[in-house]
C-alpha cells in the first residue's frame, strides 16, 4: 500500500482554494509518478490533517468535512500567534516514527517556511515531499531544497468572487463583525 500524508496549514492558505480540486490533482499526479507504479496499487490519502485558528477553520470547514480531514484548532497564545505549524510538523514527524501508516509521500499545503524544517527531515529519511504553495514562493531555495515537487496553489482556486462579495467575506471574518455579533 502506498500512503500519502496531506498537511494543510489553514493559517497560510487563501480561502479561494478548492480543496477537492487540489486533492484530486494530487492523486492524479501521484498515479502518474514513476514511484507509484508498483504492482498496480493506487496511492491513498492515509493521513489528512488541517490546523488553524477558529476563523481559518471556519473558511474551510465544509470542504474539510467533505474530504474527511482531521481538524485541529490552534488557539492564539500570544500576540495573535498560534502553534498550527508546530502541531502539523510534529504530526508529520510522528507518523514517520510510528510507521503506522507507513507514509511514503508527504504533501504540505502552505506558504509558511517554518515547515521546511520538518520537510527537510522527512527528505533525509527517504520520504518524498511535495509542496503546494503560492506561485511567488515556489522558486524560493528554502522550498526547492527540501521538496521533490512543487505545485502552485493558485491553479486550484475557485473563480474570484465579485468585489462586493469578497469585501463582505472579509468583513464577516474580521474582528469587528465577530465583536458586534457577541
Amino acid at each position: 500500500m502506498i500512503d500519502i500524508c496531506s498537511i494543510l496549514d489553514l493559517e497560510n492558505i487563501d480561502s479561494k482554494l478548492n480543496l477537492s480540486k487540489l486533492m484530486e490533482s494530487i492523486m492524479l499526479e501521484a498515479n502518474s509518478a514513476d514511484d507509484f507504479e508498483q504492482d498496480g496499487v493506487s496511492p491513498i490519502f492515509a493521513i489528512r490533517m488541517a490546523c488553524g485558528n477558529t476563523e481559518a477553520i471556519a473558511k474551510f470547514r465544509k470542504q474539510l468535512g467533505d474530504l474527511n480531514f482531521e481538524i485541529r484548532e490552534a488557539v492564539h497564545v500570544a500576540n495573535k500567534k498560534n502553534r498550527a505549524d508546530l502541531i502539523l510538523s510534529l504530526e508529520a514527524f510522528e507518523s514517520l516514527y510510528q510507521k503506522s501508516p507507513d507514509v511514503s509521500h508527504y504533501v504540505f499545503i502552505t506558504s509558511d517556511t517554518d515547515f521546511t524544517v520538518v520537510m527537510d527531515k522527512l527528505h533525509k529519511y527517504g520520504k518524498k515531499v511535495w509542496l503546494v504553495t503560492r506561485k511567488e514562493d515556489a522558486e524560493k531555495s528554502v522550498f526547492t531544497s527540501c521538496s521533490d515537487k512543487i505545485l502552485s496553489i493558485e491553479d486550484y482556486f475557485d473563480e474570484k468572487l465579485p468585489k462586493n462579495e469578497d469585501k463582505l467575506l472579509q468583513f464577516i471574518y474580521s474582528a469587528k463583525f465577530l465583536a458586534a455579533k457577541s
